[in-house]
């Protein structure tokens, strides 16, 4: 069941409890978060103990930049981050902007708040999931033209990413032959691959989907970074491997 413009949180809570697959869940929360003005959202789980081994880390869903995200990993900014921080001490939602105002923060993670500024993470709020002081996850949310504020309801936000990480926990503990622990590609990153797979170009792929070849090279940079691979080939052979796509 698609979830799209009007649609109403009762709807997103059936299109995801419908849901079979682990991308087709995070297209769901993509769609729910950007009609709530939010085109930035990075899922994250640091620790959970309900759940298996490989199913934690920074970024298990992003649309953040690539580059702020490998910058991220490469500054080890998991240590100092004041938004993963504050989460982890607060069971609600919170403005980043309320993180220099409230609490004392040092002069690293300042710099830390502006350098995501430039990187196109604007009028941020973060959202703690709901659970035991043993798991620290959540969504943090994002615009990426400083120009668009949102005036969020941050009650139905966190109801919204409580729902999701509800389903999400579901289909990785539970999976079953439909819904792989390894099916971590949208359903649109998916079929971008599956025409790559098939030889096509990024053009050619963007003409058999109605999409233009810069959204065909957008999607196939959210799959490199996913399957941790430099290639379309070595796209195509992780995915085959991990049973994402047929050959």
């Amino acid at each position: 069941m698609p979830f799209s413009q009007g649609r109403s949180f009762e709807s997103f809570v059936q299109a995801t409890n419908e849901c079979l697959t682990i991308g087709g869940l995070y297209d769901l929360l993509q769609s729910a978060m950007n009609l709530h003005g939010y085109d930035r959202v990075n899922f994250s789980v640091k620790r959970d103990p309900d759940l298996p081994d490989g199913c934690t880390g920074f970024g298990l869903f992003s649309t953040y930049p690539k580059t702020w995200q490998q910058y991220y990993i490469a500054q080890d900014y998991m240590r100092i981050d004041p938004v993963l921080r504050c989460a982890v001490s607060t069971y609600g939602p919170f403005r980043w902007a309320d993180l220099e105002r409230k609490w004392s923060l040092d002069r690293r993670q300042t710099s830390f708040l502006r350098q995501a500024e430039d990187a196109g993470l604007n009028h941020g709020l973060g959202i703690p999931f709901a659970g035991s002081r043993h798991q620290i996850a959540g969504i943090a949310l994002a615009t990426s033209e400083a120009s668009h504020r949102p005036h969020p309801n941050i009650d139905l936000l966190q109801a919204y990413a409580n729902q999701f990480y509800t389903v999400y926990k579901r289909l990785v503990i539970n999976p079953t032959r439909e819904t792989p622990t390894f099916s971590i590609l949208s359903d649109k990153e998916t079929e971008v691959l599956k025409w790559i797979a098939a030889g096509l170009t990024a053009k050619e792929a963007g003409d058999r989907l109605n999409i233009s070849h810069n959204t065909v090279n957008y999607h196939l940079r959210n799959i490199f970074l996913k399957l941790n691979v430099n290639t379309s080939i070595e796209a195509v052979l992780k995915a085959y491997d991990l049973d994402i796509i047929e050959l």
